[in-house]
């Protein structure tokens, strides 16, 4: 999700290039806006090690960023997409939110650390104001590992590379459905993205999220039990429903990459409920290209 208050003032200049990082796979676009859209110009789709924990990170972005850079032409910037699981991120309602920008890091950090109950040592924060109503406003928090975010930068840097933007997957999904017109004006939907170590739904109503949850999941690279899914699937619509007294589900929009991953969100989400690949709500490409679904989320900044 990106930083609405920093757009307002000065929209942000996005390059044509940008890479996904989403365990165990890296994948990278390059698209041209001479035309009246995108069309795209390289791609490269490269299994991605991810360094162990307590393993120097240097060596396996390194070598990461000399492949994606090559296949790509050796982009002077680019934008970068990590999976879910490789950030913290929560819809946030507060009622003590002060105008300097020094207090509200200081309530944030109180939040962070008394309700999400862990530290904020060694983690680089970000928000984004969705909306205020009389005596609140609701944020979207993101917090990430800064030691992962300044090794990916070192990385592409070393390379002539400067990575202007870091978002995550499923926030861009969300932007992406939002500018395509996918979101129903009435109700909720329901934005599901299944990767092979994860899967996390977005709720939104009238255009803005209201709960986001990620669940890592414990089988092998996508080999997760289908029931344990639909428990996962039932549980959280459950806790929208009655614990947030979310509005009815009108739509749900999937994005799942690879196609075969099990995802049994269609039996859980009611007869009456319209179920569809994200990709095929949204409008053609200029000149009738496809988005591919590995690479779905980088159009939110590709096309922007």
């Amino acid at each position: 999700m990106r930083a609405h208050r920093l757009l307002e003032l000065l929209p942000p200049s996005f390059p044509e290039v940008a890479l996904l990082l989403e365990p165990p796979l890296a994948y990278g676009l390059r698209v041209s806006r001479g035309g009246p859209g995108p069309s795209l110009l390289a791609r490269t789709e490269q299994e991605l090690v991810w360094p162990e924990e307590g393993e120097p990170a240097a060596a396996a972005f390194g070598s990461l960023a000399e492949r994606a850079l090559t296949a790509l032409g050796q982009p002077p910037r680019l934008s970068l997409l990590l999976g879910d699981a490789l950030m913290k991120m929560q819809v946030l309602t507060l009622t003590d939110f002060p105008a300097a920008e020094e207090e509200r890091e200081q309530v944030l950090r109180w939040h962070v650390r008394k309700v999400l109950n862990f530290t904020l040592d060694g983690l680089r924060l970000r928000y984004q104001l969705l909306g205020r109503t009389e005596g609140a406003v609701t944020l979207w928090l993101t917090l990430v590992p800064e030691s992962l975010v300044a090794s990916l930068e070192s990385a592409f840097g070393q390379r002539g590379c400067h990575v202007g933007y870091i978002g995550a997957v499923t926030p861009e999904l969300f932007n992406l459905a939002l500018r395509g017109g996918a979101l129903p004006a009435e109700g909720a939907s329901l934005l599901v993205n299944r990767s092979p170590r994860s899967v996390s739904f977005l709720f939104a109503e009238r255009g803005q999220p209201q709960f986001f949850r990620c669940k890592e999941l414990r089988g092998v690279e996508g080999d997760e039990d289908p029931e344990r899914l639909g428990q996962e699937v039932r549980l959280t619509l459950a806790y929208h429903r009655e614990r947030l007294g979310g509005a009815p589900l009108r739509a749900v929009f999937v994005r799942r990459h690879p196609a075969w991953l099990a995802l049994p969100v269609e039996d859980e989400a009611g007869a009456d409920v319209v179920v569809a690949p994200l990709r095929e709500r949204l409008p053609a490409l200029a000149g009738g290209g496809e988005r591919p679904e590995a690479g779905l989320p980088l159009f939110s900044v590709l096309e922007a």
